[in-house]
């Protein structure tokens, strides 16, 4: 539904700017990757006698938690990785999973090992990600990975989204040398890992934005489902998904809940719009000097990556003309009283494709890239493993 309906966007936006963006088909670069990466599985299953062994945990029953396990299992399946899924009840100890965890670890058989995020909130998910092996941990996300980025040295695995937005980078034909990078946001396992990727890739000028500078747009209600890029972030309303959000945003649509599909407690508050508009081309006294100024860093960049969580935050005006343009975030916004919400980005996208050169939808960006860092990653584990 969403590609056809983005195709009839960009005939109307073709008819009235005469310009719109090439799209970055996260789906269709992410099937070529996985393809060469299959041929490293049939490489590393020679070398050990076996096939890559990915192991998974997943904590409850999460539809889009176990939406996305699922597709992680397929990729992994298509592409001859052995897969594995711990599935634990919701009122699982953390012992217990901490327990999963390390049989995991020690599995021979198990080359790298994922926990599906986020976990129920009695549990505290960076004592999980704590207990992973981090020669195991191909999400990217042990502590000893972090730090290694900040000393500014190699770690095991890179972390799977900054990865798969890098590879798509080169994938697409995006020079970077001699260019100016912007990135808005700076988490630990998104923002400051492409930072560091960048500038070791021949960015002429570099600048990060960090949530601290602008606490406006990392605090917004709208940001309530960009787990990619705020990982251990807390829980917000209108966090969880249902059943048939999940599928219609891994089927690449723009899903719309009904009423009767919220949760008990979401249609026990009050009525409430979330908004998604954070305006700043005439920006009001309440936001800081730093949040008024950010669309002009934006104007600077060649290379502009957004990964903060709020939904339609970059506009137009924001955009230097022939920008590249790639959107992290994932958004479920919209009217929380009737229940019809759907699924954007960081970036107003029909807007933004009217002056940027190239630019990543949502959903089928960076998404499918993200899955297809995580075959890497466990292939890159099982390989250190023929070495050992």
């Amino acid at each position: 539904m969403l590609r056809s309906l983005s195709k009839l966007t960009v005939s109307v936006l073709h008819k009235r700017w005469g310009h719109t963006a090439t799209v970055l088909d996260g789906r269709k670069i992410a099937g070529k990757w996985q393809s060469d990466l299959e041929a490293k599985v049939t490489d590393v299953t020679s070398l050990l006698g076996r096939a890559p062994g990915l192991g998974v945990v997943l904590v409850g029953s999460r539809p889009d938690s176990r939406l996305y396990v699922q597709r992680k299992q397929e990729a992994c399946v298509k592409i001859g990785i052995k897969f594995w899924l711990q599935h634990l009840p919701e009122s699982v100890s953390q012992a217990a999973v901490e327990s999963a965890v390390s049989q995991i670890c020690q599995d021979a058989s198990m080359d790298g090992i994922l926990v599906q995020l986020p976990l129920p909130k009695h549990l505290d998910e960076e004592a999980v990600v704590r207990a992973c092996d981090p020669r195991k941990d191909v999400d990217g996300f042990h502590p000893q990975h972090r730090q290694l980025l900040k000393n500014r040295q190699q770690p095991y695995f890179l972390p799977c989204t900054a990865l798969g937005v890098m590879e798509l980078i080169a994938r697409s034909g995006i020079t970077l040398p001699g260019k100016t990078a912007v990135v808005i946001g700076d988490s630990s396992v998104v923002g400051t890992p492409l930072a560091m990727l960048l500038q070791a890739n021949g960015v002429a000028a570099l600048t990060v934005c960090p949530r601290s500078s602008y606490p406006e747009a990392f605090e917004s209600q709208a940001r309530a489902n960009a787990g990619a890029c705020l990982p251990h972030q807390p829980k917000t309303a209108g966090h969880h998904q249902t059943k048939d959000v999940s599928q219609q945003l891994a089927n690449g649509q723009a899903p719309h809940s009904t009423a009767s599909t919220l949760s008990a407690e979401q249609r026990q508050q009050p009525s409430q719009q979330i908004q998604t508009n954070l305006d700043v081309s005439d920006p009001p006294a309440a936001y800081s000097a730093a949040m008024r100024d950010l669309p002009s860093i934006a104007q600077t960049a060649d290379i502009l990556i957004v990964a903060v969580g709020h939904a339609e935050l970059v506009k137009r005006s924001w955009i230097k003309p022939g920008a590249v343009v790639i959107d992290v975030g994932i958004n479920v916004v919209g009217n929380i009283d009737t229940g019809a919400y759907h699924v954007v980005g960081d970036i107003a996208y029909a807007e933004v494709a009217q002056v940027a050169s190239a630019i990543t939808p949502v959903p089928g960006g960076v998404g499918p890239m993200t899955i297809a860092a995580v075959l890497h990653n466990t292939i890159q584990a099982a390989r250190s493993n023929s070495c050992t």
